[in-house]
């Protein structure tokens, strides 16, 4: 298990609007996101930049087997918010189609409840994981779009998330039903400290990510969090240290 340091101190910058503003709507109605102009997603600034290609570099490593093999599922996990799990899996996604463009990237929400993913790119309105989950409509009708035409979205869609229940064998269905149909699927989950069965929903073929907030969380919620990965059965590929700060260069910190 390695650790990855990213520099998120700074917002990333977008490439454009990240999502039109939501149509006027009747309650209930949502769009399918075949229905809605594509994403914009985020262009990081230089540094960050960097450190985005380092983590995909990183997580690929060991002859690129990981990267061109059908169907990779990477879940980015955190103990609690914010720890910036969803930036990361966005400029991954997006990084990473730049990288390898012959490969097909989905990134999905995960996160019924905050739905993070979906309210920073603003798709609040469309149809998603909760709708797929409950047969009311099919994934491709689900699929959103991006700026990148090898990158798509699926967002958490679902109405007021305050009654979410999701059944395991759905959750894993659907992850499957991802990686048939796309090279590497980017899994934004929830909070493992406020929805510990969501650990339930993720499947042993997939590898994880802890994303911590560098100086924001403890040591213990860290192992906790950790634990509960490993007692799953779980990869961990390895934890982003994230929004580190460097008090001296940060090249001296590589001949340390």
């Amino acid at each position: 298990m390695g650790l990855f340091q990213t520099v998120l101190e700074r917002a990333a910058r977008w490439g454009g609007t990240p999502g039109d503003a939501a149509p006027t709507l009747l309650p209930g109605e949502r769009l399918l996101g075949n229905e809605i102009p594509p994403v914009a997603l985020p262009t990081p600034h230089r540094e960050l930049e960097s450190a985005v290609e380092e983590l995909w570099t990183e997580l690929t490593v060991g002859g690129r087997e990981h990267a061109h093999r059908s169907g990779e599922v990477l879940f980015l996990c955190h103990w609690s918010d914010p720890a910036g799990a969803t930036t990361i899996a966005l400029l991954l996604a997006a990084k990473a189609s730049a990288m390898d463009p012959d490969l097909s990237f989905c990134v999905v929400d995960f996160d019924l409840k905050k739905r993070g993913l979906t309210r920073l790119l603003r798709l609040e309105h469309c149809t998603g994981v909760w709708e797929v989950l409950n047969r009311e409509t099919s994934l491709e009708s689900a699929v959103v779009a991006t700026s990148q035409t090898n990158v798509v979205i699926v967002p958490a869609g679902g109405p007021d998330p305050s009654g979410y229940t999701v059944r395991r064998e759905h959750a894993q269905g659907l992850l499957r039903l991802l990686i048939e149909q796309y090279d590497f699927v980017f899994v934004d989950m929830p909070a493992l400290k406020y929805n510990p069965a969501s650990i339930a929903w993720m499947i042993r073929r997939g590898r994880s990510v802890l994303v911590v907030p560098s100086g924001r969380i403890k040591c213990e919620s860290v192992e906790r969090a950790l634990s509960a990965l490993h007692r799953a059965e779980l990869q961990v590929a390895g934890i982003v240290l994230n929004r580190q700060t460097f008090p001296v260069p940060r090249w001296l910190y590589r001949w340390a």
